[in-house]
């Protein structure tokens, strides 16, 4: 009879461990990423709770809707991946979005690199903040008007505050979220810290200058990276003098959106000097003019800082409707600044 060879010392303990290292190799990754529930009767009472600067890669932190609005700020400075997006996410009830509001909201952490007065949500700080989505919130009151709260007191906004920051991040979508009564809307840096950023199916108006209605340095929104894209959405009037939607980026996409109302331009596309040629897109979309503009110009499509966007507007498929006999639909600045206009009403 042929006797079997014995085990080498340890041999199956280290089988053992090999089997549990492959296991672990073969788990996807969303199964390790986290989730961080807030709202009443949750694991997290407060915003402020979670523990924003450790998410990695597919954590979700859900905010539950509540009758009361969360009176916190929200700073995210780590990235996800584009598989594994970090989301921040509203759970409605009944269809009601959960409130974030600006007045006395509480900011938990530290910021490293300061802007403590211009924001409700930073994304960016002394790090890029990546592959981040923000959906289904109402943002408001991160105006002039209001205070914030931070561990070195209180302080108040600034004029140019916003519901949502982005200093630094690339491939951030913003959506369905309902954006009002903010200094800016959306505020976003220039590349290439920002870039490929996307705000979709949003309701954003009445954001502006709280302290001088008569500002116009405070917009809807107010863009400047590169390969930005604005779809789905709807605009209001702005609070103030400031433009429906400002951008001074390069190759914006601006598409499928109901642009209505205020005081100055609906579109504001200039200059950033920046960019040398920078195009934009603006297709299938409704835009039209506040019966009660000052500004006779719908669009506006050149420069304002003493430098030409010079570059082709493409604009085409959309209905643009001017509510004033001496109504100008588009305005172009310089003679370098082209329009292509195909099939609009």
């Amino acid at each position: 009879m042929e006797c079997s060879k014995p085990h080498a010392p340890g041999q199956k303990g280290f089988t053992f461990f090999c089997l549990i290292a492959a296991f672990c190799f073969m788990i996807p990754p969303a199964v390790l990423a986290k989730q961080y529930d807030v709202g009443p009767g949750k694991a997290y009472e407060r915003i402020g709770s979670v523990p924003f600067d450790r998410l990695g890669p597919g954590d979700v932190v859900r905010i539950f809707y509540r009758d009361e609005p969360y009176l916190e700020r929200i700073l995210i400075r780590k990235s996800g991946t584009k598989k594994q997006p970090i989301r921040i996410k509203g759970i409605p009830r009944n269809g009601r979005l959960p409130i974030i509001d600006g007045v006395y909201a509480i900011t938990a952490q530290n910021e490293r690199f300061n802007h403590r007065g211009r924001w409700l949500i930073k994304i960016g700080d002394d790090t890029r903040a990546d592959f981040v989505r923000i959906e289904n919130l109402v943002l408001r009151n991160a105006n002039n008007k209001n205070f914030t709260l931070d561990p070195k007191g209180e302080h108040a906004y600034t004029a140019n505050a916003a519901g949502v920051f982005l200093t630094k991040g690339r491939h951030v979508v913003i959506s369905n979220c309902h954006i009002y009564a903010c200094g800016n809307g959306i505020f976003t840096a220039w590349a290439p810290d920002v870039t490929h950023l996307t705000i979709r199916g949003c309701v954003i108006y009445g954001n502006g200058n709280f302290r001088n209605r008569q500002s116009d340095q405070e917009h809807n929104v107010y863009l400047q990276g590169t390969n930005s894209r604005i779809e789905f959405c709807r605009f209001g009037a702005p609070g103030a003098n400031g433009q429906t939607l400002k951008d001074r980026g390069l190759n914006t996409i601006i598409r499928y959106n109901w642009i209505e109302g205020g005081y100055n331009r609906q579109l504001d596309l200039v200059d950033h000097k920046g960019y040398k040629k920078a195009h934009a897109y603006v297709y299938g979309n409704v835009i039209i003019q506040g019966r009660k503009s000052h500004n006779y110009n719908l669009i506006h499509w050149g420069g304002d800082t003493g430098h030409s966007r010079s570059g082709t507007l493409f604009f085409f498929n959309n209905t643009v409707v001017g509510k004033h006999a001496a109504s100008r639909y588009i305005d172009v600045q310089y003679s370098d600044c082209k329009v292509d206009l195909r099939n609009n009403v």
